[in-house]
């Protein structure tokens, strides 16, 4: 057995230290720059950073944010474990009756199929709700796996505390009271989706169908990925976007996980709420917000 002298220990103590000082430095370097960012900005902005696992950076963290269709995605989790578990492929056949394609709420597959009465697999669904944000895709696998109830006990039970899923996106349609009801931190939601793509507890084919619909993501291109598109960044990630109501923006969301040219991979997270922003405005901001986040991993020692 190697053995070290009190010296040799004393002076790796002292280096870890010294690193340990470093690294909080470089955080808090990157703290300040992101609260810049948010001069002279209305409302009630949120942003967390993890990288290496943990969280280096977070700002208006401590409140609760509608998720809005960034729930799709811990859905979208809680649907590859039901399958992994109970051993059923992606290709299981799910019937959606017409009743199921709710009018004037967003649904690109209700204006595929308007007539309904189809029968479709669990991993069209998922590219459906995950990659469009469809609101009838996403109730249809509600309905698959138990409800909202059922998501949020697999979030809990993975982890992610605090978070809520308590509404269905019909439930939000019809009362807009409800959207506070489904709700989380920027820095759980960023641990989530930075677990997804490192942690071993997420292997296997549905979880990895999962990660493949992030990285394939349609909506919210002006959001987190813009801020990271020049630098030849592979980005998975998800949206929410609420209404306007009493001249305020709220839910406008998107989180993220990013992998940088040369190694660096984080994932970032960015919720807005309460702003007199206007949604171009709140994606503009969440685009420099990103850009902001890169440059820093890029040139961080």
């Amino acid at each position: 057995m190697r053995r070290f002298s009190l010296a040799s220990l004393c002076l790796v103590l002292s280096m870890v230290q010294v690193t340990l000082a470093q690294a909080h430095t470089a955080a808090q370097t990157l703290q300040n720059k992101l609260e810049n960012c948010l001069h002279d900005v209305s409302g009630r902005v949120g942003i967390a950073v993890v990288c290496e696992g943990r969280v280096i950076a977070s700002v208006n963290d401590r409140h609760r944010y509608p998720l809005m269709s960034v729930a799709k995605l811990v859905q979208g989790m809680s649907v590859a474990e039901m399958m992994q578990i109970e051993r059923l492929p992606l290709d299981t056949l799910l019937t959606i009756p017409r009743d199921d394609l709710k009018p004037n709420t967003y649904s690109p597959l209700r204006d595929s199929l308007p007539r309904g009465e189809v029968r479709m697999t669990v991993a069209r669904l998922l590219d459906y709700s995950i990659q469009l944000s469809d609101n009838n895709a996403c109730d249809i696998l509600f309905r698959f796996t138990g409800g909202p109830a059922a998501t949020e006990r697999y979030a809990k039970r993975m982890g992610y505390r605090p978070m809520a899923v308590r509404y269905t996106e019909d439930e939000m349609h019809r009362d807009a009271r409800l959207w506070s009801g489904n709700w989380s931190r920027p820095s759980v939601v960023a641990r989530l989706i930075y677990d997804l793509f490192n942690s071993p507890r997420f292997a296997g084919p549905a979880y990895e169908h999962v990660r493949t619909a992030l990285v394939q993501c349609r909506t919210g291109q002006t959001r987190i990925s813009a801020g990271v598109t020049q630098t030849g960044a592979v980005i998975a990630h998800k949206t929410g976007t609420g209404d306007a109501r009493d001249g305020l923006q709220h839910g406008i969301n998107d989180v993220a996980y990013i992998k940088l040219p040369g190694g660096p991979h984080y994932a970032l997270a960015v919720f807005i709420d309460h702003t007199s922003l206007t949604l171009a405005e709140a994606e503009r901001l969440m685009a420099t917000l990103s850009q902001c986040v890169a440059t820093w991993m890029l040139h961080a020692e």
